[in-house]
């Protein structure tokens, strides 16, 4: 993977040449992306930055890359893996290519075809080419976000970036944390796209690109999932559309100048890009998992059983609450945005270990989000069927679920049941995110000051939900949720999680479900072919069966975190304490200590498990020191 950065001046008035300093300080805040090799283009009105990571192409792939005639520089962060199909249809037409590397048919690819090119590319990508003669910027982000870009209008400019961290260090660029972005952290556990925490800086929205030219600027989709619902009446010709469709993602994730290996949870989708890779290449694949005490959190035996029954060079390793503080404050520094998935300190802990062996591995992210695979979606059938009790039923069961004592086990039922009705007078796609979330508007109420509640009172929290289903229409309910969490919960936590903890670490991850023409597939299978009854997961467990032990294909969703309820409760105890000081609370002027000090004692006592709006809000005033207090 890379980094990259720039920014485009459309005034005749300054000159980029004297900023040199300032913009090699910006390329080199992100060379943990790329620490192998870096460079730059400058002239007078256009700076181009790049760090690399070498995979393909060591010595060929070196950027900013200049096509033939010297109009088009390209910087590039990325892997398209279709480049060679790509490059063999760009020869036809004429062009002649003088490296091995997919930036440069990327490049050629812009020459040939414009802004559209974008959506000819298999795989996950990022770039920025500047057309000299047009005096115009091209900005590119991947179908499904895998890779980010963070940009900014600052008068006549554009400041672009991989990271914010690099566009907060250019001059006049004003740290005014964003509102309304803050309301949403709260709710969703991560700043939903567009908007980024801070005021003025946004991230191009995947599938989407961004031309800046004369500081006018145009963003436009280049790709929409297009739903076209098929009824399929024979299970087993999809399970072999399927299995097809999965060979060939995994296959082309896995070419790579350096060994590739495979970031093994022992769940069915890990386990299923593992037992593929093995297909390809038998015994030589090198695999890797994480462990925990906390038996309810640990599935590094179904990891350990699989792997040696591939014979596959496998790794594991345990982290412990101490380490995990150590880890906090590093991941708040990569970040760059405040970030409430806890499971990104145990990724970041992981990728550090993996970074040591390899350079490349696969993950299983996006499985979840295409077949049904998180328990939410579960939910909803059991809400539907709770919502036809008559009133005094519902009633006694909301009272009989508040009196279960705590449990600090993964998912215990105490915890889903307390979040379940937590939910349940919400409109379905409300009621979603109020179980995956932290702060409902409700108690967003109860957590900021009086001056703050002012500020996000005409606020709608769900905005960023209704923006997606007014655009798509899904034939069914859990259709509906599953649009939902690829189109936001995908990009904005899962896919922002990986991107961050494995670049930190300069460690790239290849996601093979998320593979275009598989998406394109799978989001339109019919929904019960992904939740059946209440089995989730169908269609790829039958799929798998014959692969993959029974033991694999059966069992339920673990998936990775941390035992933060104990954790926080026990080890981190006085870490929390300090973060969330009165004195630091009242100078800070947001929040209500009373209200943050209740949910800190109900927790610590054993009263209620506030495992995730205390991670949340720790996690924002952990980023607000680091960021806002300099």
């Amino acid at each position: 993977m890379c980094g990259i950065v720039g920014v485009i001046t459309s005034s005749s008035n300054d000159n980029l040449l004297k900023e040199q300093d300032t913009l090699i300080s910006m390329r080199d805040s992100l060379r943990h992306r790329g620490p192998d090799e870096s460079g730059f283009y400058l002239k007078r009105n256009v700076f181009l930055g790049h760090t690399r990571l070498n995979i393909i192409d060591l010595v060929g792939g070196k950027q900013p890359m200049v096509n033939e005639d010297g109009n088009f520089v390209i910087v590039y962060n990325g892997e398209v893996y279709n480049f060679m199909e790509l490059r063999k249809e760009l020869e036809g037409k004429g062009h002649i290519f003088k490296t091995r590397s997919d930036t440069e048919v990327v490049l050629h690819s812009f020459e040939e075809y414009g802004p559209e090119c974008a959506n000819k590319f298999i795989g996950m990508f990022a770039f920025a080419i500047w057309n000299k003669r047009d005096e115009t910027l091209f900005l590119a982000r991947d179908h499904f976000g895998i890779k980010p870009i963070y940009y900014t209008i600052l008068r006549d400019r554009i400041i672009f970036a991989s990271e914010l961290k690099a566009i907060l260090l250019y001059r006049h660029v004003e740290r005014k944390i964003n509102i309304k972005a803050l309301s949403q952290y709260l709710l969703f556990e991560y700043v939903p796209d567009p908007l980024s925490i801070f005021e003025g800086i946004y991230k191009l929205e995947p599938a989407s690109y961004l031309i800046y030219k004369n500081k006018n600027v145009t963003i436009k989709k280049y790709w929409n999932i297009n739903l076209d619902p098929q009824k399929y009446t024979n299970e087993h010709e999809v399970e072999e559309r399927l299995l097809c469709l999965l060979r060939r993602s995994v296959s082309r994730r896995m070419i790579s100048d350096v060994p590739v290996g495979v970031l093994l949870s022992g769940g069915l989708d890990s386990s299923t890009i593992f037992s593929l890779m093995n297909e390809i290449s038998p015994g030589n694949i090198r695999s890797f998992t994480i462990g925990f005490e906390e038996i309810s959190f640990d599935e590094s035996d179904y990891a350990r059983t699989l792997a040696k029954h591939y014979l596959s060079y496998h790794h594991e390793f345990r982290i412990r609450p101490h380490q995990l503080i150590e880890y906090i404050p590093k991941m708040v520094r990569a970040l760059d945005e405040p970030f409430g998935d806890s499971a990104v300190v145990i990724a970041n802990f992981l990728h550090t270990m993996v970074s040591k062996h390899v350079k490349v591995v696969l993950g299983g992210e996006g499985g979840d989000e295409l077949f049904a695979g998180y328990q939410h979606i579960t939910a909803h059938k059991f809400a539907k069927l709770i919502g036809k009790l008559p009133g005094f039923l519902e009633n006694i069961l909301i009272s009989s679920v508040n009196r279960l004592p705590v449990a600090n086990d993964y998912f215990s039922f105490e915890f889903k049941a307390k979040k379940f009705i937590s939910g349940l007078h919400y409109e379905p796609i409300e009621r979603n995110q109020i179980w995956l979330g932290s702060y409902s508007p409700q108690e967003q109420q109860k957590l900021f000051n009086p001056s703050m509640c002012q500020k996000i009172r005409d606020i709608n929290v769900f905005e960023p939900i209704y923006r997606i289903t007014d655009k798509i229409n899904s034939p069914d309910n859990i259709s509906q949720i599953l649009l939902i969490d690829f189109n936001l919960y995908l990009p904005g936590d899962i896919l922002t999680l990986v991107d961050r903890a494995s670049m930190a670490t300069s460690l790239e991850v290849r996601v093979p479900f998320l593979d275009r023409e598989l998406v394109e597939f799978a989001i339109n299978l019919p929904a019960h072919l992904k939740l059946k009854w209440f089995t989730s997961k169908y269609i790829l467990r039958n799929t798998m069966q014959k692969m993959l032990p029974k033991a694999i294909t059966k069992r339920k969703k673990i998936g990775l975190n941390i035992p933060a309820s104990k954790w926080l409760r026990e080890e981190m105890k006085g870490f929390v304490r300090d973060v969330f000081s009165e004195s630091f609370i009242h100078r800070q002027n947001m929040f209500n200590f009373g209200y943050i000090n209740k949910l800190l004692n109900d927790h610590f006592n054993g009263l209620r498990d506030n495992r995730k709006p205390i991670w949340t809000l720790m996690m924002f005033e952990l980023w607000y020191k680091e960021y806002m207090e300099v």
